[in-house]
């Protein structure tokens, strides 16, 4: 939970990997201890499947695999309930977590890929492009504290160009790289000084 909720900080660890992802993996390998069948229609097929660790999937089925539109509910309360491929969570889906945390959007071969919607129970938000779980391409974050940033992000992290606004209204508009105001930039304070010029690492000059 806490590497989920770091869209805020400079350089935020990575969030942990779905859980729903990790057991799917476990619960493919294992025998359903109670299976329902359903409509069959061409090589479709409606079921619902409860797996022995009490996680459970009710869905749409081809050759055994869970494909076209499902539901999974893991042992531990994550939920994950939209369009699947061959296995896996592919397609528009969303993804609950047992703490209330919610990710919503697109997933490619069950990664977040594409434009998705990351909110937080304690009230941090991002919205933007996903490429292969990280954020990646343009995007806004908005922390629990008011601050605020829309730009560009490189593998999870504020990179290129982006602008700031901190929670005193203070604003930065600039280049960022790993997660840092780095480059050339303009730093506006709220009582309407201005510093424009070099940042490094985080830092004004040199």
């Amino acid at each position: 939970t806490v590497a989920r909720r770091a869209f805020c900080r400079a350089d935020p660890p990575q969030r942990r990997a779905c859980g729903v992802r990790d057991l799917r993996q476990r619960e493919d390998l294992s025998l359903p201890v109670e299976a329902e069948l359903g409509v069959c229609a061409w090589q479709v097929v409606t079921k619902r499947i409860k797996y022995a660790s009490g996680a459970v999937y009710e869905g749409e089925l081809v050759n055994n695999k869970r494909h076209g539109h499902g539901k999974f509910t893991s042992a531990d309360g994550d939920v994950y309930e939209g369009e699947w491929k061959k296995g896996r969570e592919h397609g528009h889906g969303k993804f609950t977590y047992d703490d209330g945390d919610v990710y919503e959007g697109e997933w490619k071969k069950g990664r977040e890929h594409g434009h998705g919607k990351f909110t937080c129970t304690d009230g941090e938000k991002y919205e933007g492009e996903w490429n292969w779980g990280e954020r990646y391409g343009h995007g806004k974050s908005t922390c629990a504290t008011g601050e605020k940033y829309e730009g560009f992000w490189i593998r999870g992290k504020r990179g290129s160009h982006g602008k700031l606004t901190y929670a005193n209204d203070d604003v930065y508009e600039g280049e960022w790289y790993q997660g840092r105001m780095n480059g050339h930039g303009k730093l506006t304070y709220a009582n309407g000084n201005v510093y424009e010029g070099r940042f490094w690492l985080g830092n004004r000059g040199p």
